[in-house]
């Protein structure tokens, strides 16, 4: 089986998803591609596409990639996987990434979890990340970390599961 995952990302953490998703499919054909690369999706059985969820939105060069090979991906199984802080929205997020035709006949759509390491990103991103980190960590009523937010970690366990899945699906 030929498995193509193509990711797009901002501070490296859907690479690194992409990386352990494709370690832990091992003993396939895994391909890793950033989503600028070239590749032709006729010559995978699987595409798995990730992406980065930034202030709320899905990553602009996800949704135009989704919505340029949205026939190719129709035609081949399919799954998406997410980067973000905030899992409680994942299935928000994929609803504005994907076509509806996408997002009801793939194989799963998931969130891997995501980082909030200032040292990943840059200028703006980096603010950002900082002033969410702060609030996270120094938000409690002392000054301590919140007691309804936790910094977000990737997410070994929903790795697993995609990898899983994907393996059962062929």
């Amino acid at each position: 089986m030929k498995i193509a995952i193509i990711y797009t990302t901002t501070g490296g953490t859907t690479r690194e998803c992409g990386e352990l998703l494709a370690r832990e499919l091992s003993g396939q054909d895994v391909t890793l591609f950033d989503m600028d690369e070239r590749h032709d999706l006729s010559d995978y059985d699987v595409a798995v596409i990730g992406f980065p969820i930034r202030m709320a939105r899905p990553a602009r060069r996800a949704k135009r990639y989704i919505k340029e090979h949205k026939g190719e991906l129709l035609t081949i199984k399919s799954a998406y996987y997410m980067c973000c802080g905030f899992i409680d929205f994942a299935d928000e997020y994929a609803r504005q990434a994907l076509p509806c035709e996408l997002y009801e006949s793939a194989l799963d759509i998931t969130c891997l979890g995501g980082s909030l390491d200032p040292a990943r990103f840059k200028g703006f991103d980096k603010l950002i990340v900082k002033s969410v980190r702060s609030e996270i960590l120094g938000g409690g009523n002392n000054g301590d970390q919140r007691d309804d937010m936790a910094l977000p970690t990737i997410l070994d366990e929903n790795i697993s599961q995609l990898a899983d899945l994907i393996k059962k699906s062929v």
